[in-house]
């Protein structure tokens, strides 16, 4: 069997690898990759559109797990009892629930627990482990970090999707309305001599669903077009798969809600055709006008409404992002490049530090099993000798090179850091960071004082050589956790390594010196270069995916509601056109038409804003967990949202009250 121990090395090869490297050649069956510098026979071909149960990270050469001892030695610790970074995926039997199969497992467990568990356990730890529960989830969509990760973001955007779709909805029905009250005599006419309700009804049911299909045409293009900028925003450095063909359910869902919800808020000038009849609409009856005003003015105040919600969640998202942006990590991510190393080519890393040293443009190198951010932590117990080690993890560790903290330009407040001379076989140190140091040397000098700690299940005494300043690597929104550094050159091969290069001068010079230097010593590999900048930004991809999304629509729900609040001012100055005629020929002054308009507006915007605020607040304590820095009640966040609202209505007026001032009272009066 091919999962067996000292089985040959197989692969299976994706669809896409297939054709990227083979062309779609049958003759690929029976043709070898090296996989770490290591002959693997390929063996099939997966199916296109498979994805692999990692969603979001295809693999283009799939294993079994008992050829990772042969592709890669180094790190042949990971298979075995007391490991657990492996996913098992089970088809359960025709007719067997979710919680039925839970029961079983949590049934079987104590006695497999025998098996997976390491026997360098405590009895204590083995027995925490053997009352473990069990979390069965349906696998039939794979399995991703993303979903939980996004599940929240994703809920906040399509609630403000629907924000704007009610604004939108709002706006078109008010539009549609004073179209109508426009064409009310027509309208009017066409009924006194014989054409039916519904013949009129169904000649504005035609221009809605013609107008809502413009839209949803428009709308599923942008779709498109959007999608991959979406998922390289989510990306970031890294490489990131997702499926972005047409999915015609979502078009369907989305084609049906643009037509239907079109639909439905055109019937706002339908009830009103069907209030009024001929001799009242050729009259043109103060009540029913005065219901259509007091209509469109709702309509407005609703949009400013829903407009403040999402303004404010805006102001809030880019306040989150700017504050993590403005936070001090703890290093300098300016010019600093990261090539990551596994397997066979980590044990190599310190040989191609020389190399890397002598690149003109490296001002300096160095190696460590972790980078700030990188989204992977190493957790060991680690006290003060003399007290019991404790079972579980009480600090970060992390393996660095000499020259580190000088790399990254992390200030060491006391001691030294790691030179050539920290290397296997030195007495073994540590330096501390401050979280560490106040935890369990808040009173005295930790410089010289001695961790007990386990390192990749070895025991060792380690004196403390340094402390540095807290860096925010593990989180931008976490605390600095206590965090011991131990010297790279005495650890074990096999552990993940990076290489850490400060360059100077033009960045991207450096990383393709970088790469030309490193590529011919991995040819069976892609280096890849990624900056330090690029890791930092992509930890704070929730970020500024929720700070771009609130903000364009923010912006989108802002320009909706101002074509909006100038469609029914423009409306309301034209069907005053005679009143304003009569108030300039009777000596009013221009400037107070102005300022009556402007006061109507100022009167629709307060209205809004008035009922927008509750909700604002509501809906800003329901994203507290996603802020940073600021609360939810921030007021200069609410009173900025308050303002461009206020800013942005009486910028829309501005047309509508120039043209109230520019009526001309004999032609007013004349087309009346």
């Amino acid at each position: 069997m091919d999962d067996e121990p000292g089985a040959p090395l197989v692969a299976v090869i994706s669809d896409g690898y297939w054709e990227r490297q083979f062309q779609r050649s049958p003759a690929v069956i029976g043709q070898s990759v090296l996989l770490n510098a290591v002959s693997v026979t390929i063996v099939g071909v997966s199916p296109r559109g498979f994805v692999g149960a990692n969603v979001g990270s295809m693999a283009d050469v799939t294993v079994t797990v008992a050829a990772l001892p042969g592709i890669n030695p180094e790190g042949a610790q990971l298979i075995g009892p007391g490991n657990f970074w492996l996913q098992v995926l089970a088809r359960p039997a025709s007719g067997i629930t979710i919680s039925e199969a839970t029961a079983r497992l949590t049934t079987r467990w104590p006695h497999l627990a025998d098996t997976v568990l390491s026997s360098r356990w405590s009895v204590s730890r083995r027995q925490a482990f053997g009352k473990a529960t069990f979390e069965l989830r349906p696998g039939g969509t794979g399995s991703t970090a993303m979903r939980e990760l996004y599940r929240k973001p994703l809920m906040v955007l399509m609630a403000a999707v629907g924000l704007v779709l009610l604004i939108a909805c709002a706006n078109v029905a008010s539009l549609l309305l004073a179209r109508a009250t426009a064409q009310h005599r027509e309208t009017a006419v066409r009924l006194a001599i014989g054409a039916s309700r519904g013949r009129i009804v169904r000649q504005l049911l035609t221009e809605s669903l013609l107008l809502s299909l413009i839209g949803a045409v428009f709308g599923v293009f942008l779709a498109w077009a959007s999608g991959r900028l979406l998922v390289n925003s989510i990306s970031g450095p890294f490489h990131v798969t997702f499926d972005l063909s047409p999915n015609w359910h979502i078009l369907g869902f989305a084609g049906t809600v643009a037509v239907g919800t079109s639909l439905l808020f055109s019937l706002a000038p339908l009830l009103h055709i069907h209030a009024a009849g001929p001799s009242s609409a050729l009259k043109e009856d103060p009540r029913i006008s005065s219901a259509r005003s007091r209509t469109l003015s709702a309509l407005v105040s609703a949009q400013v409404a829903l407009s403040l919600l999402i303004v404010t969640g805006a102001g809030l998202f880019v306040r989150t992002l700017r504050n993590l942006q403005d936070l001090d990590p703890g290093f300098n991510r300016d010019g600093v490049l990261l090539i990551q190393l596994e397997g066979r080519r980590a044990a190599l890393a310190r040989e191609w530090l020389d190399d890397v040293q002598r690149i003109p443009g490296v001002a300096a190198a160095t190696v460590a099993t972790h980078t700030p951010l990188i989204g992977a932590v190493w957790g060991e117990p680690a006290v003060p000798r003399g007290q019991p080690v404790p079972e579980k993890d009480t600090a970060f560790f992390v393996g660095a090179g000499p020259h580190f903290f000088h790399t990254m330009q992390t200030p060491l407040l006391a001691g030294r850091e790691f030179t050539e001379r920290d290397a296997n076989g030195a007495p073994p140190v540590a330096v501390i960071n401050e979280a560490l140091a106040r935890r369990y040397f808040a009173n005295q000098n930790p410089l010289g004082q001695y961790l007990s700690a386990l390192v990749i299940g070895e025991r060792k005494e380690l004196e403390i050589v340094g402390v540095s300043k807290d860096t925010n690597a593990a989180g931008l929104r976490n605390p600095p956790p206590p965090t011991v550094y131990v010297p790279y050159l005495q650890l074990p091969n096999g552990l993940p390594t990076n290489i850490v290069v400060r360059g100077i001068g033009s960045l991207a010079r450096v990383a393709s010196a970088l790469h030309d230097t490193l590529q011919p010593k991995m040819p069976s590999v892609p280096v890849e270069v990624v900056s330090l900048s690029a890791q930092v930004d992509a930890a704070m991809v929730q970020e500024r995916l929720m700070a771009t999304l609130a903000g364009l629509f923010g912006i989108l729900a802002l320009t909706l509601a101002c074509v909006g609040l100038y469609g029914q001012l423009a409306y309301h100055v034209a069907r005053q056109t005679k009143e304003l005629g009569i108030r300039i020929a009777l000596g009013a002054q221009r400037t107070r038409l102005v300022a009556m308009v402007l006061t109507g507006t100022a009167k629709l915007a307060l209205i809004g804003v008035l009922l927008g605020l509750p909700a604002a607040w509501a809906v800003s304590h329901g994203v507290e967990t996603m802020l940073f820095g600021v609360r939810p009640t921030d007021p200069a966040t609410i009173g900025g949202a308050v303002l461009v609202l206020t800013t942005a209505a009486l910028v829309a007026a501005f047309m509508p009250a120039r043209r109230a001032t520019r009526v001309d009272p004999l032609i007013a009066l004349r087309a009346e």
